[in-house]
């Protein structure tokens, strides 16, 4: 879990509703290095409690916004505000 990560999330994202909720989850599941996410972006719509249609259409509009940026293998390399 890294702190740094949700409180960077808390602090500077502009996203609001479902997207906030993903990001805070993927931020929740983060390395301390804030390299990438310690588990599968599918098992962290389990945390954020959203149904996996939804989780996976909120993180291709935070792709697609730039706020996001997904690395092979699902694996989280970046958020942007």
């Amino acid at each position: 879990m890294s702190t740094e990560a949700t409180d960077w999330v808390f602090e500077n994202s502009k996203t609001t509703g479902s997207e906030r909720l993903a990001l805070l989850a993927l931020a929740f599941a983060a390395d301390e290095a804030f390299a990438g996410a310690a588990e599968s972006l599918d098992l962290c719509h389990h945390m954020a409690r959203v149904d996996v249609y939804e989780w996976r259409r909120v993180l291709v509009a935070l792709v697609q916004a730039e706020r996001l940026t997904i690395g092979s293998r699902y694996y989280v390399v970046g958020m942007v505000p």
